[in-house]
């Protein structure tokens, strides 16, 4: 039990707090040491972050607004209504200053030769080429709405743009709404006499010739309008009820994009009896409608980039993930990790050896199952081939394919119908649970002894985001973290929870439990005189009951030290509270992914990779995985990637008592990323020409005598 308790002010608000993050996402934009092209594309992570947030948190607070103003926040009370008005009101002035940080990297960039026009700034010979594209291509593409009368709008696409003008004709008003069709790119590219990159977007050339769109019609308003709509389904309400859960999904899916819309952007202002009409169409309060000069949707940044690769001063300097240390090409991942557990750090190292474990078990003759928890994969996966070939081998491959990873549903149930087809047996979790664990397990039999090969990480079995994301990938002969692998897998194939294991932390059953011990644990050795320690690096922390005990362990004088990238609901240095708690959050060129939990100081600390957060959803709603680190050499090398992160002087920021983040003032320019990225190229193997052309050798007359072997069976 907490001995002093906490004031509201000790928390803050989940959704508050994510708007701070993304407030530092975007500050990332004008940072000095952050080039022009890459500033453009953290303005547009930001405007994507946004959409996601008011799709998914702003959509649950609208609904849970509707029934007698909802539940209140654990954390500060806050009732949904009263968020909604807080997010909004954070969110208009956040919109500010995008717009006006968009405005001057547009201009910056104008200087290197990459120029945004918009109709007005068009010369004569520039204008009458825009008109015939027009003509050619986007009036025979155009969907037009004429409204008379009050006419209800046509249905508005989630996030789609629109022209909604104010009509006039014979005196009598009217709505105009026009629409271009999707197969039409949103940058046009100007003629021009230098080498300079010169575009118009369709939205601002359909602003320019708005009256041409409406035929006979004079036009009083123009805007470009967006809507975003909710996404907040409920996928596990009779999600596992239906005999196909797939055809659910698909059903669910289409639900989602016809759910109320819970933003209304406009490109620019109107007049107070336009603005009416559309919030009335619309069903919107005045605070959920957004004036914005930027383009509403930045997403066409990723063209822009593409075009323009020649200016390098432009871009992060070139960055590829290294071979690990341990990578020796001339043993299989199977020899070198029964020689001693390896630990893979993305994006600083390459996934590749990964890919090359299971290609390796798809043709390893006395491999005899591979199972797999699935959450996201990329498009055009090596791993799920890995996974389909080793099927096709004869091998038992179960893979759990979480259906409910939102936003990729769809491209899991393709991923499903893959792995069904080659021969994979494929399941779907629990219901009311999600399967967001990173666990893979080998099983090998030789003769008549059974080995086991375990692959535990922090982030998806992803090769394109261990480009840019963060993480850890621990793999392991360890029997201990292989039988309660199996245990997992179990429990998933009967549609069960995971209970207690013996070496993994496992949610929801053991997972929570499991990290509240090991604080009871740290406050026990700072009330009897000796260093409590707990270090921990996630992506949010909004446990209620595991903030409490970092709060009671603060105030037991342990101490703590977290960095937290996103949502954070704990205050860090509120006097007599949390003042032995620091708090940093790292935004910088790769996003922060991995989590690591460290307890104790000193050869009797104990460290931990997770998938998990330390957030309700995590601990509660999901099947997670938590391996302890028992290799000394790994165990040192996570304190140490830690500590470098916790210098951190340039991508770093500091959480203050009132919850508000500053930059580290820097004594010293730490930039952890990069340090880490230097470390891999200092320690990756070099191989020699010779050992380079005997390595491809035994690859090239390994996989033909495997290929020799199944024809000739």
């Amino acid at each position: 039990m907490l001995s002093i308790q906490p004031k509201l002010y000790t928390y803050d608000n989940r959704e508050l707090s994510w708007l701070k993050f993304n407030k530092r996402v975007l500050e990332e934009a004008v940072d000095e040491n952050v080039p022009l092209l890459e500033g453009l594309r953290f303005e547009a992570i930001f405007s994507s972050n946004l959409d996601e947030f008011f799709m998914v948190r702003v959509g649950s607070l609208v609904n849970a607004s509707l029934t007698d103003d909802g539940d209140r926040d654990s954390k500060t009370g806050m009732r949904p209504g009263e968020q909604i008005n807080e997010i909004c009101n954070s969110v208009k002035n956040l919109c500010i200053l995008k717009d006006k940080y968009v405005s001057d990297t547009f201009a910056d960039l104008s200087n290197h030769g990459i120029v945004r026009y918009t109709f007005d700034m068009l010369s004569a010979k520039q204008e009458e080429y825009v008109k015939r594209y027009f003509q050619d291509k986007i009036e025979p593409q155009l969907k037009v709405h004429i409204l008379k009368n009050n006419l209800p709008f046509p249905f508005f696409e989630n996030k789609k743009l629109y022209l909604v003008c104010s009509l006039y004709k014979n005196g009598e008003p009217a709505i105009g709404i026009a629409s271009f069709s999707d197969s039409l790119d949103r940058v046009l590219r100007l003629e021009s006499e230098s080498d300079s990159f010169e575009y118009i977007l369709i939205e601002d050339i359909l602003l320019g010739l708005a009256s041409e769109c409406f035929n006979d019609y004079g036009v009083d308003e123009r805007t470009i309008a967006r809507v975003t709509r909710s996404a907040d389904v409920n996928v596990d309400e009779d999600f596992y009820d239906q005999e196909n859960p797939r055809t659910a999904m698909q059903m669910l899916l289409l639900s989602r994009n016809m759910l109320s819309i819970v933003r209304l952007q406009l490109s620019n202002k109107v007049s107070q009896l336009f603005l009416d009409k559309l919030a009335e169409q619309f069903s919107l309060e005045k605070r959920q409608i957004f004036f914005e000069t930027a383009p509403l949707d930045l997403s066409f940044v990723t063209f822009i980039c593409k075009e323009n690769k020649q200016h390098s001063e432009l871009f992060y300097p070139p960055l590829s993930p290294r071979r690990p240390s341990f990578d020796d090409q001339a043993k299989s991942i199977y020899q070198i990790v029964t020689q001693g557990d390896v630990l893979l750090c993305y994006p600083y190292e390459s996934f590749e050896p990964f890919i090359r474990m299971l290609r390796e078990a798809a043709e390893d003759e006395n491999v005899i199952s591979i199972k797999i928890t699935l959450y996201r994969t990329a498009n055009n996966s090596e791993v799920i081939k890995a996974l389909c070939n080793a099927a096709k081998n004869g091998k038992r491959v179960t893979a759990c394919v979480e259906l409910r990873a939102r936003f990729d549903e769809q491209h899991n149930l393709i991923v499903t119908e893959q792995l069904e087809k080659a021969g994979c047996t494929v399941i779907h979790g629990i219901k009311g649970y999600k399967v967001h664990s990173k666990i893979c397990l080998i099983t090998r039999k030789f003769e008549s002894e059974e080995s086991n090969i375990t692959q535990i990480g922090t982030g998806n079995y992803n090769e394109s985001t261990a480009k840019a994301y963060t993480d850890f990938s621990l793999i392991t002969a360890d029997d201990e973290i292989a039988n309660d692998a199996k245990a997992v897998f179990k429990a998933l194939e009967n549609s069960q929870l995971p209970q207690q294991m013996h070496t993994l932390m496992v949610s929801p059953n053991s997972m929570r439990q499991g990290i509240l011990a090991k604080l009871d644990e740290q406050i026990n050795i700072s009330k009897q005189g000796g260093s409590g320690y707990f270090g921990g690096k996630m992506n949010g922390l909004t446990d209620k009951a595991l903030i409490d005990k970092i709060i009671e362990a603060s105030i037991a004088g342990v101490k703590i030290e977290l960095i937290v990238r996103g949502a954070c609901c704990l205050k860090a240095g509120v006097p007599q509270i949390t003042d032995n708690v620091k708090i940093i959050s790292i935004v910088g060129r790769f996003l922060e992914h991995a989590r690591i939990y460290i307890f104790g100081v000193g050869n009797d600390c104990k460290v931990y990779i997770s998938s998990a957060d330390l957030m309700t959803r995590n601990t509660c709603r999901r099947v997670e995985a938590a391996a302890p680190i028992k290799d000394p050499k790994i165990k040192q090398r996570i304190i140490d990637y830690f500590n470098i992160q916790m210098s951190d002087t340039l991508n770093a920021r500091e959480q203050k008592s009132n919850g508000e983040y500053i930059r580290v003032s820097p004594k010293v320019k730490i930039n952890s990323q990069q340090q880490l990225f230097e470390s891999a190229y200092e320690h990756e193997p070099k191989l020699d020409e010779t050992n380079q052309e005997k390595t491809k050798k035994k690859g090239f007359f390994a996989r033909l005598f495997n290929l020799l072997k199944r024809k000739n069976k």
